[in-house]
């Protein structure tokens, strides 16, 4: 019996060290999940375990651990559990990179007519969504040429044309 005891430190040790992460070392991360608009935080790194709540988009985690292509992760309340790596982005540091780089915040500027139309992709082609209205501010997620993909407040993403944003004054 105290050959499994042992065995079973053992074994916590390891996965104690292997998965751990010092809160010095934590790497702050934004939940990006643009086909629903969320993310769930589950029990263990792995589909298979239990939903602990809903991560919408624009929520900020610490990654604390990791198992393959999970991240073990802690919200702003204390609340920890496991999320795909796929689904969370690295916000950028404010002042470097590109003026749209992702993480940067935006705001619409439309001179002529007040408004910028949001799409479902990155091209004039696709169809329009909603209107965005001077002084509406979003996140850029990502980009494909003269397009960013934006993150809207309630969490919807979507593309619009940079030449009507600006980058927000801080």
């Amino acid at each position: 019996m105290s050959v499994m005891k042992t065995a079973y430190r053992f074994v916590l040790v390891l996965l104690l060290t292997f998965t751990s992460v010092t809160a010095a070392n934590a790497q702050t991360r934004v939940v990006h999940s643009p086909s629903d608009g969320y993310l769930n935080l589950r029990t263990g790194p792995s589909t298979r375990y239990a939903i602990i709540q809903r991560m919408y988009n624009g929520t900020k985690v610490d990654v604390i651990g990791r198992s393959g292509s999970w991240r073990k992760v802690e919200l702003w309340d204390g609340t920890r559990g496991w999320a795909h790596k796929n689904y969370l982005r690295s916000p950028s540091s404010s002042g470097s990179g590109s003026w749209d780089s992702p993480g940067t915040l935006l705001v619409v500027y439309s001179r002529y007519d007040g408004y910028l139309n949001l799409r479902t992709g990155p091209s004039s082609n696709y169809a329009i969504i909603q209107r965005m209205y001077n002084g509406t501010e979003v996140e850029v997620l990502g980009s494909k040429g003269k397009w960013r993909e934006v993150l809207l407040w309630d969490g919807t993403s979507s593309w619009a044309h940079r030449s009507y944003m600006q980058r927000v004054s801080q």
